[in-house]
């Protein structure tokens, strides 16, 4: 059955439902009858439109907002430590500050597009190392710093 089946109740409401079908064979190998099985998914629709509407708001909220924000995915050597980031989102404040459409910025490295941040990440301020901190990378061309911790 299709993905937006219902049953209707004897008081004529609709339920959603999900569904399976299996055929009952004779010794033959004939079709004999049908199992059905339905599930009632009234508690995952509204979940899932629940979660539409929210990503709806956030969205919304990103693409209007005047901070720049982006979502980063660390990326990690053969050993786990993080060595870079991938762009996985920057809103428009963020496209406009480093200076890049997002074509150019979505999928693309960090370092790739700026590579100065490479210097000052493997060591913390005062120049040691420590995986547990996080550190101050200092930013793009507007000298804001990114924050990476491990």
């Amino acid at each position: 059955m299709a993905n937006n089946t219902a049953l209707v109740t004897k008081d004529r409401r609709e339920v959603p439902i999900e569904d399976s079908a299996a055929p009952i064979l004779d010794t033959a190998g004939n079709v004999a009858g049908v199992v059905l099985v339905f599930h009632d998914v009234t508690a995952k629709r509204q979940a899932q439109e629940a979660l539409r509407e929210s990503e709806e708001r956030f969205r919304v909220a990103q693409e209007l907002s005047l901070d720049a924000f982006t979502i980063l995915e660390a990326v990690r050597d053969d050993n786990g430590a993080i060595v870079d980031f991938r762009w996985q989102y920057a809103n428009p404040a963020a496209r406009q500050i480093l200076r890049h459409p997002p074509n150019e910025l979505v999928g693309r490295r960090l370092l790739d597009l700026l590579p100065g941040n490479k210097a000052n990440s493997d060591h913390c301020h005062d120049g040691t190392r420590d995986e547990r901190r996080p550190r101050a990378l200092p930013g793009g061309r507007d000298g804001r710093l990114l924050v990476q911790a491990d």
